[in-house]
């Protein structure tokens, strides 16, 4: 018997991990049952443990940078050893000597800006290891001598920036060679600056994007040296690319490139650095065109075998000065004209996304794919007098990188075609946070989220990239308790935040974790989680037996079933029915929805209460059986 997969946290060989005493987690393959396993690491040898349990506890508290080689056997039901198997993890840093950087300029808030573009010019006379632990406020794309530093896209992913802010941690070894080297970063607005949500609206956590980032190079003579974010670095803002956005697109001009003319200011902003610990979001399937359309207007649109979240690259001749102007889009209208008005919200004059990209070409080869813009298409408007072949374009998916551990196939087409659907649902879906969708929102909204995470973590190892969900659920979390319905912020309409604590949303604070721990049999999920979890459940008790207001409908109840029944404050309800069953009204946002909100209570109430069992915890017991039976009673 073999151990497989080995993983610390649910990572494969992980790079700046911050859990302090993370757990290893393994497969088998041969044989029919573990009944033993053994792991030695260079400051541990767990010795032969009869269990067959895959996980185990790293019994050292991690320091920082230090990095554990360890080795895995295991015995089979007929107590024979198998082959060792071997893994590794590093943790991060926790002490910084970096120092936040912006570009030297005074932002508007009503304005967009060029990429930043940072360097760094620095001599190694020796290399043995090398680390770049980087983050930003906005979107990075770091490179060394010219060459991309790791494959994470987006980075360093959405959280809510004013509450932590992820940090990456790269192995940059062999990107460093003996003598002169330069350390580039572009930095674009991403989340923090620019458009979120269905409306586009921008500077969502501020106006100022900035950049920190720390190289620190181990030499072969046994020497040292770091390399900092301070107000030494070179600074313009004269690169390529004049725009970018990650709901509207990219400007670029391929004849510019950065002067480094000016330098870069501090911008210290007082904001938790926090591993990621999870999988990064990257590129994967690339599709070519299979259809090139005229449409009866005379424009040309290339069709693509997927409807999928991602970028447009291409590659082709043209003459300096030349422009390709691209749209993406889902779908053709009634005419057989590209359209965006199914993803578009129009808002004074000014629709979103836009999905769109303007490329000024320079002589000869250009070769062109976004760095800070992701969409949802199968379908692309070219308009260009460029020369071009449907296959000088490639359509490249983008997503969080889970592995996916289920396999469907069947005799019958259709529903094969309903679990592809479901997986390129996941796929598209799921760019750092769990989007409702690619294209509009592209909200963390939790009634998605806690519904779909059933068959989310059946198509693919999703416990990683659940677990960062709900530290995201959980930053947002209000001194009352409430849990939001979008996570994390996403500069929501005023109105909407009457509908945080909405039940069914909100929930995703206890469903979600409660069924992470039935899927990965993962007890430190509930742990971790257990004081925002039970403040919660006391927030959904607070609203038992209240007054529901103007709109509130009469339940018609006993006085005694009245105090648990939840007839106050906003919630969905039955959100999004079709037109025909009950057509939405602004009053679905005004009602208290006593049905869903008590029915709800009663179920999620009940579900605390054996968390609270599970975990030993027996004081809040009591008071959580009485309410969720209470409602169950009063509905």
């Amino acid at each position: 018997m073999k151990a497989i997969k080995l993983c610390t946290e649910y990572l494969l060989d992980p790079l700046g991990i911050d859990i302090p005493n993370p757990r290893l987690m393994w497969n088998c393959e041969g044989g029919q049952r573990q009944t033993a396993y053994q792991i030695v690491a260079e400051k541990w040898d767990s010795g032969k443990v009869a269990s067959s349990s895959m996980h185990a506890d790293y019994p050292q508290k991690l320091a920082d940078r230090e990095r554990v080689n360890w080795k895995l056997r295991l015995w089979d039901e007929n107590d024979q050893p198998g082959e060792w198997s071997e893994a590794f993890f590093e943790a991060g840093i926790s002490a910084w000597k970096a120092r936040w950087i912006a570009g030297d300029y005074v932002p508007k808030r009503n304005r967009r800006y060029p990429v930043d573009c940072f360097r760094k010019v620095f001599r190694a006379d020796s290399v043995e290891k090398a680390r770049l632990y980087i983050s930003a406020c906005g979107e990075y794309e770091a490179r060394i001598n010219d060459r991309r530093v790791g494959d994470f896209i987006l980075a360093p992913g959405s959280t809510d920036y004013r509450k932590r802010i992820q940090y990456q941690t790269y192995d940059v070894t062999d990107l460093i060679r003996s003598g002169e080297n330069a350390l580039t970063v572009e930095l674009a607005d991403g989340w923090y600056r620019g458009s979120s949500g269905a409306k586009g609206r921008t500077c969502t956590y501020g106006t100022v994007t900035r950049l920190i980032a720390q190289l620190e190079i181990a030499g072969g003579d046994g020497g040292a040296q770091t390399i900092v974010t301070d107000e030494s670095w070179q600074w313009s803002s004269d690169g390529p690319i004049r725009f970018a956005d990650n709901e509207d697109g990219e400007i670029v001009d391929a004849s510019m490139t950065p002067s480094y003319a000016q330098k870069a200011k501090p911008s210290p902003i007082d904001v938790p650095l926090t591993a990621s610990n999870n999988v990064f979001v990257t590129e994967h399937e690339r599709f070519k065109p299979v259809e090139k359309i005229i449409t009866p207007g005379g424009r040309t649109v290339l069709k693509f075998p997927q409807n999928l979240c991602g970028y447009l690259a291409f590659r082709l001749n043209a003459k300096a000065g030349q422009k390709i102007h691209i749209r993406l889009g889902e779908m053709l209208d009634d005419a057989g004209e590209f359209t965006q008005k199914n993803i578009q919200c129009v808002t004074r004059g000014k629709a979103s996304p836009l999905q769109e990209f303007t490329y000024i070409c320079k002589d000869g080869i250009n070769a062109y794919k976004p760095k800070f813009f992701y969409g949802g298409f199968q379908y692309a408007l070219i308009e260009t007098d460029v020369p071009f072949e449907p296959d000088d374009f490639t359509q490249i998916a983008l997503y969080s990188d889970f592995p996916f551990t289920s396999a469907f196939d069947c005799s019958n087409g259709l529903i094969n075609r309903f679990y592809r659907a479901t997986e390129w649902s996941l796929k598209s879906n799921s760019t750092d946070i769990p989007s409702d969708c690619p294209t509009r929102e592209r909200m963390g909204w939790t009634g998605d989220s806690q519904v779909f995470f059933g068959t989310a973590s059946y198509l693919a190892d999703y416990a990683a990239f659940a677990r960062k969900h709900l530290r995201d659920v959980f930053d947002r979390q209000w001194k009352n308790g409430k849990l939001p319905q979008i996570a994390p912020y996403a500069n929501e309409d005023w109105f909407m935040w009457t509908m945080n604590g909405s039940v069914g949303w909100a929930d995703v604070g206890i469903l979600m974790p409660w069924r992470f721990y039935q899927k990965y049999g993962d007890r430190r999920i509930l742990e971790d989680n257990f004081e925002g979890m039970l403040r919660y459940a006391r927030f959904m008790i607070s609203r038992c037996g209240k007054p529901g207001g103007v709109y509130a409908k009469p339940l018609g109840i006993s006085r005694a079933n009245r105090k648990y029944a939840v007839n106050a404050g906003q919630s969905y309800g039955e959100w999004a029915e079709p037109k025909d069953v009950r057509a939405f009204v602004w009053t679905d946002f005004a009602e208290p929805h006593p049905e869903e909100s008590t029915a709800y209570t009663a179920w999620v109430l009940g579900v605390m209460a054996d968390i609270c069992e599970l975990l030993g915890k027996k004081e809040p017991i009591a008071e959580l059986r009485e309410y969720s039976e209470g409602a169950k009673r009063a509905y």
